[in-house]
């Protein structure tokens, strides 16, 4: 029994943990796999044969990713690690990133396109987190630095003024 291009790409597809999505060479979705509907709380119905900017209220219409994709096919290029941030109006902010890449059919049909989103939301929020959190301690080390030379000053101020050797006269 011979399988069909599709199907097989479709057992590939639903093998894997991130979100999928299969472009046809007019950027409307063949197909995606389980994670993009799950992880973007959509129905294949709402997906399959739409143009990508389309979907979701056209949350997918960015111009950057758009020049990115209608430069894949005919330049036979792809793209890796495109930081995406949108807020979804049905699952909230989601920080990812998208790579993209042609990927050809059998024998004579069309190329298609590959878009591969990793959702990277917690991994950049707790990074941000973490550069807040380094910016302030370094704040506070900036200031109890300035405080510890102040006090050092005051310091030896007190010290010149109780040992004032400099009025001693001395005789041999």
């Amino acid at each position: 029994m011979k399988k069909t291009f599709l199907e097989i790409h479709n057992r590939i597809l639903g093998s894997i943990r991130e979100p999928l999505i299969v472009l046809d060479p007019d950027l409307k979705v063949v197909t995606a796999n389980h994670t993009f509907y799950r992880t973007f709380n959509v129905k294949s119905d709402e997906t399959e044969g739409v143009l990508i900017y389309d979907l979701g209220n056209r949350q997918w219409d960015i111009p950057r990713l758009r020049k990115l994709l209608e430069d894949i096919l005919p330049q036979n290029t792809s793209f890796h690690d495109f930081e995406v941030e949108h807020t979804f109006e049905t699952i909230g902010t989601k920080i990812m990133h998208l790579n993209a890449r042609r990927i050809y059919g059998e024998g004579d049909q069309t190329n298609m396109i590959l878009l591969a989103i990793e959702d990277v939301t917690e991994r950049e929020n707790y990074k941000r987190h973490l550069e807040e959190l380094v910016e302030e301690r370094t704040s506070e080390i900036r200031k109890l630095k300035d405080q510890l030379e102040a006090e050092r000053a005051y310091l030896q101020e007190e010290i010149k003024l109780e040992f004032n050797h400099e009025n001693i006269i001395g005789r041999s």
